[in-house]
C-alpha cells in the first residue's frame, strides 16, 4: 500500500492556491512550491527545431516555469533558467509565481505546497 501512494504526485489545484492581488493589479497570483517535470526542457537542452510536436508541448512548459522562477527572483532570466535546470535534474522544489489567468499551464505540476506568500529560500 505505501508503495501505491508513493506514487502519487499532489498536482496544481486552484481551489487550494491561495490567491494574492494587490490595489493596483486586477489579475490574482499565487506562490507554489514545486517541482519541475522531467520532461520540461529548454529548447537548447534537447536541440528544438520546431517540428515535433511533443518537444514543442516541452519546450513551451519550460517556458512558463522559467518566466514563473523569474518572477520571484533577483536574478537576470539566464541565471534562473540554469537554476531550473539544476533544480529540475536533482528534483528539487523550487518557488514559481503564478497569475490566475495562466493556471490552466500548471495543472499538471506537482506541487509541494501552496504559499501564503514569496519565502526567499
Amino acid at each position: 500500500m505505501v508503495e501505491q501512494l508513493s506514487l502519487l504526485r499532489p498536482t496544481f489545484d486552484e481551489t487550494r492556491a491561495k490567491w494574492t492581488r494587490e490595489s493596483n493589479q486586477q489579475e490574482p497570483w499565487c506562490y507554489l512550491k514545486v517541482c519541475i517535470p522531467d520532461q520540461a526542457k529548454s529548447p537548447e537542452e534537447i536541440n528544438y527545431k520546431g517540428d515535433c510536436k511533443e518537444q514543442s508541448h516541452n519546450c513551451e512548459l519550460w517556458e512558463h516555469l522559467a518566466v514563473a522562477a523569474w518572477r520571484v527572483s533577483e536574478n537576470d532570466f539566464d541565471t534562473v533558467a540554469k537554476i531550473l535546470a539544476e533544480k529540475r535534474d536533482l528534483q528539487e522544489p523550487i518557488i514559481i509565481k503564478v497569475y490566475q489567468k495562466e493556471s490552466e499551464i500548471y495543472f499538471d505540476i506537482e506541487v509541494i505546497e501552496y504559499l501564503e506568500r514569496k519565502v526567499i529560500t
